[in-house]
């Protein structure tokens, strides 16, 4: 996995300026706006984009930064991932109701205790569907960038048997993306921290890149078994 080239790729792009320049903009309505449906609008193309990141990079696409066109197109792939994401993230909101419920019925008195070790267990298990989550979002990512089809995201079978392939590669990817949110942070707030929103926009295109080479080399893994197969 080539991180290096995860980190610099947006900058050898000849239209960088614009096309990031553009996603800090869409990055600040997301951002301002989303209450509202212009918000959330410009949310699900920010997914639609990276979603077509991903396939780029997975394509071998000399310059993988996408153009801002079709938004349409952009905000109904956006509008997939993150139903999946949502059905997905469902045990971790329904335990999170449940120990409130339980906080706000039991709580006090001689259940407090009770109570105490209930809401422990109860974030324990979300703590442990939550890192779950985390280790299969690139599978789940990339199956759905090969049919943009929401079916795409529950794949069970295939989501867990990519992830356990990829564990490595999933885990460098999953680092290197933290690391790039922190330098990200960092470079925000010394461009006096309107630069956050464009300094997020591209560690968000880092983590799509890496997402991407993973694809890739799954990909050409295949092949070169089919062939010699």
């Amino acid at each position: 996995m080539d991180i290096g080239k995860a980190f610099t790729f947006v900058f050898e792009d000849p239209e960088w300026i614009q096309k990031v320049l553009i996603g800090g903009l869409v990055t600040l309505g997301a951002t301002l706006l989303s209450p509202i449906i212009i918000g959330l609008f410009f949310l699900f193309v920010l997914e639609g984009y990276a979603i077509d990141l991903l396939k780029n990079v997975r394509d071998g696409v000399e310059h993988p930064l996408p153009r801002w066109d079709n938004w349409g197109d952009k905000a109904v792939k956006g509008i997939k991932v993150s139903v999946i994401f949502l059905i997905w993230a469902l045990p971790i909101i329904l335990i999170s109701i449940l120990s409130a419920l339980f906080s706000a019925i039991l709580g006090g008195g001689e259940l407090e205790e009770l109570v105490g070790v209930i809401s422990l267990c109860l974030s324990c298990i979300s703590m442990i569907w939550g890192i779950l989550l985390a280790l299969v979002s690139p599978a789940i990512l990339i199956r759905f960038a090969e049919t943009e089809e929401i079916s795409a995201g529950f794949q069970f079978g295939e989501i867990l048997a990519f992830t356990r392939d990829n564990i490595g590669d999933i885990i460098i990817a999953l680092l290197a993306s933290i690391v790039a949110g922190i330098v990200a942070a960092i470079a925000g707030t010394i461009l006096c921290l309107i630069g956050v929103l464009f300094t997020v926009f591209w560690s968000s295109m880092v983590e799509f890149h890496l997402f991407g080479q993973i694809a890739r080399r799954a990909r050409e893994t295949t092949e070169v078994v089919s062939v010699t197969v």
